[in-house]
């Protein structure tokens, strides 16, 4: 049995929270699904918080996702991209958007630990590492998350400085892992075809928003018959609007939408002004 394999067997089996860290393509989401069905092999009421912006697993490019995960069939990519909740950020990198990349962490956490009753949340973060603004999402967020574990996906020694911070500051184990050989590295255009990929997905193709592919207004109608209203109205039209009911007034973006599928309730979080 690998590292990774090994890890993702205690993970699922011994914590309750685990956040994973890495840059670009270095194997998150897949160690993230390998905990997950761990977790499920334990008997546990398992959830899966995306909050990379860009590069999706569930929900749509510029929200972070939430996604229970009850049985092995909800791993199957399709479902896995069905989000249960979604915290909307308006934007494609953290970077500019620390608040509310931090506070759509903490919100869905809670509400995967409350509300759909998880006992186990994996919390599989964006490539932004770097530098002091990539070391101050990550402090932040795990500031709020307080998880049993982190582990580090690495090439050489890129994330020393970042775990050693995540070491002096907080009391939780840190496990650094090399780059699993079996990883691929994107390109800068497929990386791009992901991102549309993810919201033809999520509109369906013939109301994929004109804005994504730099043309166009946003369409009127999206899912679960909502209209949008104004022109830069909807996910992916550069920050200006949120989705609203029907006859509700556009506005500028001053709040952040959860929508939970299959359920009337809808949560509003104000931002600070």
């Amino acid at each position: 049995m690998d590292d990774h394999t090994a890890l993702a067997e205690r993970a699922g089996a011994e914590y309750g929270t685990v956040v994973l860290i890495g840059g670009l393509d270095t194997g998150k989401t897949t160690l993230s699904i390998s905990m997950i069905r761990a977790a499920l092999g334990a008997g546990k009421r398992a959830a899966y918080v995306d909050a990379d912006l860009g590069q999706k697993t569930v929900g749509p490019p510029t929200t972070i996702g939430l996604k229970l995960v009850t049985s092995e069939d909800d791993l199957d990519r399709e479902r896995l991209a069905q989000a249960d909740a979604c915290y909307f950020v308006g934007a494609t990198s953290p970077q500019g958007n620390l608040l509310p990349v931090v506070t759509g962490v903490a919100r869905l956490l809670t509400l995967a630990r409350e509300s759909l009753g998880a006992d186990f949340v994996v919390v599989d973060t964006s490539g932004f590492v770097s530098g002091v603004y990539g070391q101050l999402l990550k402090y932040h967020k795990l500031e709020l998350v307080r998880p049993d574990l982190v582990v580090g996906l690495q090439r050489g020694e890129e994330l020393d400085p970042l775990l050693g911070i995540i070491r002096r500051f907080f009391a939780t184990e840190v496990v650094a892992l090399g780059v699993h050989p079996a990883v691929a590295p994107t390109s800068v255009e497929q990386r791009a075809a992901n991102r549309e990929d993810a919201m033809r997905r999520y509109f369906g193709e013939s109301r994929l928003p004109g804005a994504l592919r730099g043309r166009g207004n946003p369409p009127a109608d999206l899912p679960g018959g909502r209209r949008a209203q104004g022109a830069s109205a909807g996910l992916g039209s550069g920050g200006r609007g949120v989705p609203r009911e029907a006859g509700g007034p556009p506005e500028p973006v001053r709040d952040r939408l959860i929508e939970i599928s299959g359920r009337p309730a809808r949560y509003r979080v104000d931002r600070p002004r």
